[in-house]
């Protein structure tokens, strides 16, 4: 018998696929779909023994419309709420900044906090989402979610990607905003003798170097925080929770079924690894390191006191930070030995207290100066800045120098004679912050007898929170983390690989911090009048 040549071809399944849809919340299940493909295989392979691969898959589905509407509804309810924060934020700032009108500076400061806002939402709502479908997709023993399609996953995608480009934009403000702060270290020294040159300038470089240090001192190490991460998430294979498959199993044999990796899970069970770090390594440093080894902002108090020089920092036109270094002793600019004895008359309370008033210990202030003490501060820095640029050539150093000296010798006479009282046109008070100022982040300032003058005293709130962190990076601390963490999230997102997110992330992190050190050390050379070479 001779078989016809279109019977010589034999056609098998392939591939075996049983769809089962979701209804009511995972509640229901509708009758399973069976998709199946076919192939052929001729007679002549089925005679020579040809091997053929089959597979069979169970793929769960469920209408995820209302889950994906609810999270738009809470982006923007929080979104909403955020832009009022930021309204409110742009009023702190422009009172700060003593501004009389709305102009295109004010508006530009509004879109930087809606940024700042909207990518904090962004990434609370994102990380929200992967934890919430990593607890309930792994669930054991109910079907009640299921892995999203690549079309369904669009609007974490979407989350993913602006969450990213709005932190970076935010820290790129931070970076901005701190490296352009008027910042002056005031020496309280007296020359020893009739000659006021007799007075060393070490101390001021010292504590100069030492500030510039800080500017980007965290008190988690990134360093440290994304090689923890690695381990937990490489060595001890916490990878293998963003299986797209229910259950977990740490360390599967070959011979078991592996799953592909989803993209949410991974994100979820990433952000619960740097969370948790970030955390531990956060507690150990407040509670034992800062306690036992050494607080690195005390310390610089401290160096401060020692070296007898006062900070005087503005982050905005008429508001910023105070730290009052005058020491006790009065002079510091002595032998070793004379500096322990006054060290130990300070410990047995033989002397005066360190505070800026008399029998007190409070040395680090929030400050909100009036208008004529902004408008005498540009007017001494500018004579500096003026005469050098208009400087015939750059052979005359002599000349630069004695400029430099006078312009500085300007500015820390007249600050030094502010906080002194000594300048009856320029007073001040000193308070602690009410519970409304401490919850709102502002200040409230009433205008003194001479107000039909348009006169307010300058205002000195005791800042026991060490506010002044702000001019560092660690008074950002959340959002160098939420960065971090943003761009591992990011890179493994679209790469499903941890190690390459961690060196990216690491790289980032690092030209962050050399961008701002160098813009630091420029600002601190311009503002500061101490020349460039001098800060290490």
């Amino acid at each position: 018998m001779i078989i016809p040549l279109e019977l010589r071809n034999i056609h098998y399944a392939k591939t075996i696929k049983i769809l089962n849809i979701l209804s009511n919340g995972g509640a229901y299940m509708q009758p399973p779909v069976i998709v199946i493909e076919y192939d052929e295989l001729t007679l002549s392979d089925i005679g020579k023994g040809t091997l053929v691969e089959i597979t069979f898959e169970t793929e769960y589905r469920m209408n995820l419309d209302s889950h994906i509407r609810d999270v738009w509804i809470a982006i923007g309810v929080l979104c909403g709420l955020g832009i009022i924060l930021a309204l409110i934020q742009t009023c702190i700032w422009h009172s700060r900044a003593g501004k009389q009108i709305i102009d295109l500076g004010t508006i530009g400061k509004f879109l930087l906090y809606i940024i700042h806002i909207v990518g904090t939402i962004f990434f609370i709502v994102m990380v929200g989402v992967s934890l919430w479908w990593l607890i309930f997709f792994k669930r054991p023993g109910s079907a009640f979610l299921v892995i999203p399609t690549s079309i369904q996953q669009t609007s974490f995608t979407v989350l993913v990607v602006v969450t990213f480009i709005l932190k970076s934009l935010d820290i790129l403000h931070i970076i901005i905003r701190q490296s352009n702060i008027d910042i002056f270290f005031m020496d309280w020294e007296k020359p020893k003798s009739n000659d006021i040159t007799d007075v060393s300038v070490w101390r001021t470089y010292f504590v100069a170097n030492e500030y510039s240090e800080l500017q980007t001192f965290r008190r988690v190490n990134s360093t440290f925080h994304i090689i923890a991460v690695l381990f937990f998430l490489k060595v001890i294979n916490l990878e293998n929770v963003a299986t797209a498959q229910p259950g977990t199993n740490l360390f599967p044999s070959s011979s078991n079924y592996n799953a592909d990796y989803n993209g949410i899970l991974r994100v979820g069970i990433a952000f619960s690894m740097w969370l948790a770090t970030a955390l531990v390594q956060y507690l150990v440093y407040v509670i034992f390191y800062q306690r036992f080894v050494e607080d690195r902002i005390i310390n610089f108090i401290d160096l401060c006191s020692v070296s007898n020089i006062s900070v005087f920092i503005l982050m905005d036109n008429q508001y910023g930070y105070y730290i009052h270094g005058r020491s006790p002793h009065g002079i510091t600019d002595v032998d070793m030995k004379e500096m322990m004895i006054n060290l130990e008359r300070e410990s047995q309370a033989n002397s005066g207290r360190r505070g800026l008033e008399t029998n007190s210990d409070d040395q680090i202030f929030i400050i909100k100066v009036d208008r004529p003490v902004r408008s005498q501060y540009d007017l001494l820095l500018r004579s500096y800045q003026h005469r050098i640029l208009t400087r015939v050539n750059k052979k005359i150093e002599e000349r630069e120098s004695e400029i430099l000296l006078v312009s500085y010798r300007g500015l820390n006479e007249f600050l030094c004679a502010f906080i002194n009282r000594s300048l009856p046109t320029y007073p001040y008070t000193i308070r602690h912050r009410n519970l409304f100022e401490n919850l709102l982040n502002c200040e409230f300032r009433t205008a003194n007898t001479s107000e039909l003058l348009d006169h307010t005293e300058s205002l000195f709130l005791i800042d026991h929170d060490r506010n002044f962190s702000k001019t560092i990076f660690a008074g950002y601390e959340n959002s160098l983390f939420i960065w971090n963490t943003a761009t591992f999230l990011f890179v493994d997102y679209f790469a499903s690989n941890y190690v390459l997110a961690a060196i990216i992330t690491y790289l980032l992190n690092l030209i962050a911090v050399q961008i701002r050190q160098s813009l630091g050390q420029q600002n601190l050379a311009k503002k500061t009048l101490i020349p460039k070479s001098f800060l290490i």
